[in-house]
């Protein structure tokens, strides 16, 4: 299956290519997908989106078809800064609302942490936070582990590495339609090991302490939304981070899976439409200059 998409579109950073996707006009609402994941994953969401301000949907660095960044560095930090320096690059100065899905959200919550003037609103989509989602990513932090994986990736037989992965992504759904369609993209993402070895990567620099540590500093409000039925982030990750971060509003999303975004996109809009009037007025109660 192709990973290209109706108007992509690709600038650059240095020597970087990025892939992005743009729809409707109006206040910034920027996109960050999970993991292994690219545009492509918010496929069922652009459009309703696209009535409430101008959607970007980026790849981010080392995914999808964006290069790597030059350090290679694919952890929540590291992605931050590289969606600070496309945001520059595509000359948008207007604090975006962002809408993080996952490991999306966690490069979210570290943007509106880390520079909250580019950030008007936070929306996490079933979203990284503490404790980690699975107990045995802190053993991806060793090299070796990470080699042994690659390894058996380039060994193992291409049926059973595909069952493998869709095992993986049965967790994620409850729809065995919309599972079918993510597993088409997903197995051509991971087709290449740099990709898989970047994915390693990134699920090792998964941090719970950080999100510990960030979540009480992000100052900008804050809808998590969650499904009642993730079963790859627990909802008690959602409660975690309502919790810690100052203004955040928790919504358990009803028979909802991981890809909540995907299998129930119309009540995700709906919430996400309700959000961004509620950041719009409060910005028109706001004393003039009172930023």
């Amino acid at each position: 299956m192709s990973l290209h998409v109706l108007g992509e579109r690709f600038l650059t950073i240095g020597d970087q290519r990025v892939r992005y996707v743009v729809s409707g006009h109006g206040d910034p609402i920027l996109l960050l997908h999970g993991l292994p994941a690219c545009v492509l994953d918010w496929r069922a969401l652009r459009a309703p989106l696209a009535r409430l301000g101008r959607v970007i949907a980026v790849d981010l660095a080392g995914f999808g078809l964006t290069d790597p960044s030059p350090d290679g560095d694919v952890s929540a930090p590291g992605l931050a800064r590289f969606t600070a320096r496309f945001l520059d690059a595509l000359g948008e100065e207007r604090p975006a609302l962002l809408v993080g899905h996952s490991n999306g959200g966690a490069v979210a919550q570290v943007l509106a942490a880390e520079e909250p003037a580019r950030v008007r609103g936070l929306v996490l989509v079933g979203s990284i936070g503490f404790p980690l989602p699975v107990a045995s990513i802190p053993l991806l932090r060793s090299a070796t582990v990470r080699q042994t994986i690659l390894g058996a990736y380039h060994a193992l037989p291409r049926p059973l590495l595909r069952a493998l992965l869709r095992q993986i992504l049965e967790r994620n759904y409850v729809e065995q339609n919309y599972m079918e369609e993510h597993f088409r993209w997903a197995e051509a993402l991971i087709r290449d090991p740099g990709a898989l070895e970047r994915v390693l990567r990134c699920a090792a620099s998964m941090n719970a302490d950080l999100h510990k540590r960030i979540a009480p500093q992000i100052p900008v409000p804050t809808l998590i939304v969650h499904g009642e039925n993730d079963r790859m982030v627990p909802p008690a990750v959602a409660e975690n981070l309502r919790r810690a971060i100052p203004r955040a509003r928790l919504v358990l999303v009803r028979g909802g899976s991981h890809m909540i975004h995907v299998e129930q996109a119309p009540a995700v809009a709906a919430l996400v439409e309700e959000f961004a009037g509620t950041l719009a007025a409060m910005r028109r109660a706001a004393p003039a200059g009172g930023g």
